[in-house]
């Protein structure tokens, strides 16, 4: 089975002309409704690649490509005086009546018209593109494009782009975490192949599918939940199942530090010895959590997580990095105070980062420039190194008192 196809019952993202993106699940015997961009049924899909644009018409699935208007776009021919100033909106600037327009989407939806033939038509019968600066032309182009275009591509539900698809669409549910953002705790948390690392994560699984994605098929996350249940929907919907059983084991916050008691509810001898089944395994769960060790921590958390490093810093190693998220600086102070005063931890740091897209036009003279809006903020990073004192430690020479500790005393 080739990775780089899509399979049946895969989860994937599904790009848009428009810019959105939709999250499907690959299911056999349904259909792929695209909204205005078409519907076809989901068996088309099995076998394509990743990463490839196709175009969907009446006979199926065609490889296409984004910027079918390339070579269109290589022979414009701008005047450099141009400047757009002596542009206005004006509806009588198109030569195409709205219904001549109607008409030729029909005739794209019914597959005798394809829609790059709409957009060089709507181009050409345009008074106002010709006097257009060669920049302005080209988003001219792109709107087109992204309102009469079929051409879409699917993607792996990977955490960078799971991250970008749900900053756009509800921000809430990953707890506004930006995607540089995102690699920052990553790369801070020191995860790689092997690592036993402990996880709160309350952005839905999202944390927990990066780190799985870096762990590479060996090592331990020990994610601790306070509901009934354990809620990581972006992490198995989007990470193989198996995979994601075997590596992470869920721990209830009400179990830490204390002894395990099991727990059956079966009436039954098959239901009996399932549940034995399920007792062992959360037995050997608790007895690895409880051994401690681990070679970090990761917190994504609405709350203070003050009491939560009190609780768990003595199931982490010596050495080993400390990574708090929140949307809100106001939820990491007391933590980032806590950290300061604490001898357990050193190199603490509290820190946002800053990151702006730009509209790069590839291919033409046009240059690059920034977009005119941006996300004001993507989250705020406490970090820091969690240490072990221990009677061996060198005897450090005190610090000199400062003029006002001495003139106190």
């Amino acid at each position: 089975m080739n990775p780089d196809t899509i399979q049946a019952l895969d989860t994937v993202l599904i790009h848009l002309p428009s810019g959105n993106a939709k999250l499907m699940k690959v299911q056999a015997g349904k259909t792929c409704d695209l909204g205005k961009f078409g519907n076809f049924p989901f068996e088309w899909l099995i076998g394509t690649y990743y990463g490839v644009y196709y175009e969907s018409n009446r006979d199926g699935l065609v490889k296409s490509s984004k910027d079918f208007l390339m070579d269109f776009e290589n022979e414009l021919e701008t005047d450099e005086r141009n400047n757009n100033s002596g542009i206005f909106a004006d509806s009588n600037n198109q030569q195409l009546t709205a219904d001549e327009i109607e008409e030729m989407k029909k005739q794209v939806n019914a597959g005798d018209l394809s829609h790059s033939q709409v957009i060089k038509k709507i181009v050409e019968n345009s008074q106002s593109f010709e006097q257009k600066t060669e920049f302005a032309k080209l988003k001219y182009i792109r709107k087109k494009q992204k309102k009469f275009s079929r051409v879409f591509k699917c993607t792996k539900p990977t955490a960078h782009n799971q991250c970008e698809f749900w900053f756009d669409k509800n921000p809430d549910k990953i707890m506004e975490m930006r995607t540089d953002t995102l690699a920052q705790l990553l790369t801070q948390s020191n995860v790689h192949h092997g690592s036993r690392l402990l996880v709160v994560d309350e952005t839905g699984g999202l944390i927990l599918l990066g780190l799985l994605e870096r762990l590479g098929g060996k090592g331990e996350l020990a994610a601790l939940y306070a509901n009934a249940s354990p809620s990581f929907e972006i992490a198995w919907e989007s990470h193989k199942t198996a995979d994601a059983n075997k590596l992470v084991s869920p721990v209830k916050w009400m179990d830490v530090g204390k002894e395990f008691t099991p727990i059956m509810k079966a009436t039954t001898e098959e239901e009996i010895a399932k549940a034995m089944i399920k007792v062992e395994k959360s037995r050997e769960r608790h007895e690895t959590f409880s051994r401690g060790g681990y070679h970090g921590l990761v917190i994504a958390t609405h709350f203070s997580p003050v009491g939560m490093l009190e609780k768990l810093s003595s199931y982490l190693d010596s050495s080993v990095p400390v990574v708090i998220y929140a949307p809100r600086i106001e939820l990491l102070l007391e933590a980032h105070e806590y950290m300061l005063k604490s001898p357990e931890y050193v190199n603490t740091r509290l820190s946002e980062s800053w990151m702006r897209e730009y509209q790069v036009s590839v291919g033409t003279t046009a240059g690059t420039h920034p977009h005119m809006t941006t996300s004001g903020s993507g989250g705020y990073l406490l970090t820091s190194t969690r240490v072990i004192k221990t009677e061996a430690d060198i005897e450090r020479r005190p610090l000199k008192k400062s003029k006002k500790e001495k003139e106190s005393e």
